[in-house]
């Protein structure tokens, strides 16, 4: 029922703080008897995927069972109500202008005028603060009304003032919610564009935009949100151009905005974290280092905040944690990071469905990558088949086909010569059939397929490492595979078999000259 997944997905979004305020909530408005709504919750949270015939053999005992879709029904309105009033009790800016603007109307309706203006007055600070132009639209409107009202027993002149001073505040303000809506469609525009997955279009939609200087220079976005797409957008175009420089500098400029207005990252926490997190990912591209360590720090240090909502916590994990590794990637610290695994599989059971499914899937395929460069196969192995079991469900085609040709290095390196060759056919009938088939793969495939089961002594093989390493060599320079450090990896693993050197130090020294 659908019923069933809203009242689990609602459960398993609240936090600690939302979770014992119900609790209380619940407690007071059971009429009398056992709590069945509190106990069929902790039943269901408890649960880390909804299964309802578990719930209803643990309840098999209770009248309440017989009408399960009703008290499942029951329970879904109740925790709703409690988290309304949660919320009524620690009122977000938004949940405060509108009580104002309730306020106010009631005022109203009392002809209290000056009373309802003086509210007014409260109101426009919030939204001037926090930047709400529609709700400081709607607090003109009445304020006008207010004006022809107040001042009718006043002079025509001072009445006349009144009315055209508030009416030009408002053409003003429809003019800045103008321009916001501008680089509002903009920013949407861009986004489905590269949710979609279609770069070329947006490049070739936005060049006369975003890809022109002058526009970049010239650009008047007015009210902070305004500012906020515009630098995202700007940093996006950038980023996709491979200008790299550049692209920081927006990124920058964002954080410096949300940061020179403190009261907004409060409001708005998970936007702030957002602009932390693309600053660090071009820090990363622009090989700022020392930036990027900052940046890690200063998202880690968010968890310190009173202000950060509880639910958010599992993003500065992850952010904090992709960042973390791509530094460990970029100054070759593999055997730190491969120290660390054990200690983030914990921390992943500590927050379980709340990650992230797209994280999850990107730190599995680190974690194997990693447990490949120092040495530790089985675990290696252990990892890719995990991510392989996801991404079928998840179709990460892209991650398939990594994980699937670097699982042939690692049957490699633990001697599983007899299913290599079978393993590189179903590999190469996956890529031919997705049409995924790069002249990489071609060359890396029919080694393992064809060339390799042929060869029995062990100097043949290392002269077709020799040969299949010239090839790779070539083959990187003709595809550009910089971006790529799961194909870089491999073409130093071969190297080194060729080489007969140790494949960590060849990758490091690889990095060194990278970086």
């Amino acid at each position: 029922m659908q019923i069933s997944d809203d009242l689990f997905l609602l459960i398993k979004s609240l936090d600690k703080s939302e979770k014992r305020y119900f609790k209380l909530y619940a407690s007071r408005h059971i009429l009398k008897g056992e709590s069945i709504q509190i106990q069929l919750f902790d039943a269901i949270e408890s649960q880390e995927i909804y299964d309802e015939a578990k719930i209803l053999n643990k309840f098999k005992d209770k009248n309440f069972v017989k009408h399960i879709s009703t008290t499942k029904n029951k329970l879904y309105s109740l925790l709703l109500k409690s988290l309304d009033a949660y919320y009524s009790s620690n009122p977000s800016v938004e949940v405060e202008i509108r009580e104002l603007l309730n306020q106010i109307d009631v005022l109203k309706q009392k002809k209290l005028y000056e009373q309802c203006l003086k509210l007014i007055t409260k109101a426009k600070k919030l939204t001037q603060t926090y930047e709400k132009p529609l709700e400081y639209l709607k607090l003109l409107d009445i304020e006008s009304k207010l004006s022809r009202i107040i001042n009718v027993k006043t002079n025509f002149e001072q009445k006349e003032k009144s009315v055209l001073e508030i009416q030009k505040e408002e053409f003003n303000l429809v003019e800045k919610y103008k321009n916001y809506l501008d680089f509002k469609v903009m920013s949407n525009q861009g986004f489905l564009l590269l949710e979609k997955g279609d770069t070329k279009k947006y490049s070739d939609d936005f060049s006369d935009t975003l890809g022109n200087e002058d526009f970049r220079k010239n650009a008047k976005p007015i009210l902070f949100q305004a500012k906020v797409y515009f630098n995202t957008c700007c940093a996006n175009y950038l980023s996709l151009q491979n200008k790299n420089t550049e692209s920081h500098k927006f990124t920058a400029n964002l954080v410096e905005l949300w940061e020179s207005n403190p009261e907004l990252i409060k409001e708005t926490p998970y936007q702030y974290l957002i602009a932390l997190y693309n600053h660090g990912i071009a820090c990363r591209n622009n090989k700022k280092i020392n930036e990027l360590e900052a940046i890690i720090k200063l998202i880690k240090s968010l968890n310190e905040q009173k202000w950060l909502p509880e639910n958010l916590k599992v993003q500065v994990f992850e952010f904090s944690l992709e960042l973390n590794i791509l530094l460990h990637l970029y100054l070759a610290w593999f055997e730190k990071l491969y120290n660390s695994i054990d200690e983030l599989e914990e921390k992943f059971k500590f927050f379980g469905s709340k990650l992230n499914k797209k994280f999850i899937i990107f730190f599995i395929l680190d974690f194997a990558y990693v447990c490949f460069v120092v040495g530790d196969f089985k675990k290696a192995l252990f990892f890719l088949n995990k991510l392989l079991n996801e991404t079928e469900k998840e179709t990460q085609q892209n991650l398939q086909t990594i994980a699937k040709v670097l699982s042939l290095a690692i049957h490699f390196e633990l001697g599983n010569y007899e299913i290599l060759e079978h393993s590189a056919k179903s590999v190469f009938r996956f890529l031919k059939q997705k049409k995924e088939l790069s002249i990489f793969d071609k060359a890396f495939l029919a080694f393992f397929e064809k060339q390799l089961p042929e060869t029995k002594n062990k100097k043949d093989v290392q002269k077709l490492f020799v040969e299949l390493s010239k090839k790779l060599e070539k083959v990187r320079q003709q595809l550009n595979l910089q971006g790529n450090q799961y194909y870089i990896a491999l073409c130093v693993w071969v190297k080194s078999k060729a080489e007969a050197k140790p494949f960590i130090e060849l990758l490091k020294e690889e990095r060194k000259k990278r970086n």
